[in-house]
């Protein structure tokens, strides 16, 4: 079976996985179901959609756009959501920001109004959180200067440009991304925040920054960008032991540890390289191979990257002594939950949406 076919019989087991799970829970459940979730899973319908030429999809995505349109606050923001946080969010509203913007072509109508003032909407609350140039707050509960986000927020105002031809949106995301790409480590790794905790390089926000790397210098290809994703690849790819599992040694991400769907950016990121550099096709093919492997019979992934083994148990114990070194204990107790596997029906389904959403857009380019 080739790679695509690999792709899309996974995605379309992991469909039936959530048909199951939304029919037992009978109800979209708002925390686990939250914006930033129902814009991935929308945008994951119409690529399976477009590529499959199957309506079903596609009435899918569809159905989550006015769910979506429904949530937005009366500023133009959308909440952060999870058990812990209900709060505006910068974060939140240019993420959906970029996959409404992704979704404009499967809309019509009355619909596609309300997606193009939703979008103009959430750029006027985003680009009012701009803190300094290239800064954008994360939410009301958090104003760190945190790496991931004011990439994502790079990328809204990119697609912004694209779609409205407006050159002030595209100054932003220039600034955005120059800024973000001066966090990059020597090493090649990035940092979860601009100038703080340089020992918090958690690998599943740097895949992150690989995917959102790829698909800035697909759409806008400046060079800078292409270097930084060659940098943070090869730092990645000297993480994959003999097996092109993840190594998680040195992972002091504890709210992120071992997360499955890192696999998922890690490959959008790869995929992409391997159009300039023909050795990175091979780690794709073996990386896909491991996830498919490890897609559960019910059409679920797991949460947790994580083989319980002697070697696996070594590591997770010297992550945990390492963060507890920096003064981080309630981190250290977050890594030592998530290392023996204890994880909640929320995180069940945000990583298996991060997964279906980075599935379905590796259908376009294998």
């Amino acid at each position: 079976m080739n790679s695509k076919n690999k792709i899309l019989s996974s995605i379309r087991e992991l469909d039936r996985w959530f048909e199951t799970t939304i029919s037992h829970i009978q109800t979209y459940d708002p925390v686990s179901f939250n914006p930033m979730n129902l814009s991935d899973l929308a945008q994951a319908y119409f690529s399976t959609g477009a590529i499959t030429n199957d309506d079903h999809f596609t009435q899918k995505g569809l159905a989550n756009l006015k769910r979506l349109i429904a949530v937005q606050n009366a500023d133009g923001s959308w909440n952060e959501t999870d058990p812990k946080i209900n709060c505006k969010s910068t974060l939140a509203t240019a993420y959906v920001g970029c996959n409404l913007l992704k979704s404009v072509n499967f809309v019509n109508g009355k619909l596609a109004i309300n997606v193009e003032n939703s979008v103009m909407r959430a750029s006027q609350y985003v680009r009012s959180n701009e803190l300094a140039p290239g800064y954008f707050l994360k939410s009301d509960a958090n104003c760190n200067d945190t790496v991931n986000v004011n990439t994502i927020c790079s990328f809204f105002f990119l697609y912004l440009s694209k779609h409205t031809n407006l050159q002030g949106f595209f100054q932003i995301s220039l600034r955005t991304i120059k800024r973000a790409l001066k966090s990059q480590m020597k090493t090649g790794v990035f940092p979860y925040y601009a100038a703080k905790k340089p020992h918090l390089a958690p690998i599943s926000y740097h895949a992150i920054m690989m995917r959102l790397l790829a698909e800035y210098h697909c759409m806008y290809g400046d060079d800078l960008v292409l270097d930084s994703l060659k940098k943070a690849v090869d730092w990645f790819t000297d993480r994959l032991d003999e097996q092109f599992m993840i190594h998680w040694k040195g992972d002091l991400g504890a709210w992120a540890y071992r997360t499955f769907s890192t696999y998922g950016y890690a490959l959008c990121g790869l995929v992409y390289l391997s159009k300039f550099e023909n050795q990175f096709q091979l780690w794709s093919q073996r990386i896909l191979n491991h996830v498919v492997r490890s897609q559960l019979q019910d059409g679920s992934f797991p949460v947790v990257d994580n083989l319980r083994n002697l070697a696996n148990i070594g590591i997770d114990v010297t992550n945990g002594f390492c963060l507890a070194s920096h003064g981080d204990f309630r981190a250290t107790l977050s890594l030592a939950r998530r290392s023996f596997g204890k994880t909640s029906f929320h995180e069940k389904i945000t990583e298996n949406i991060q997964l279906f959403e980075a599935l379905s857009s590796l259908q376009k380019v294998f």
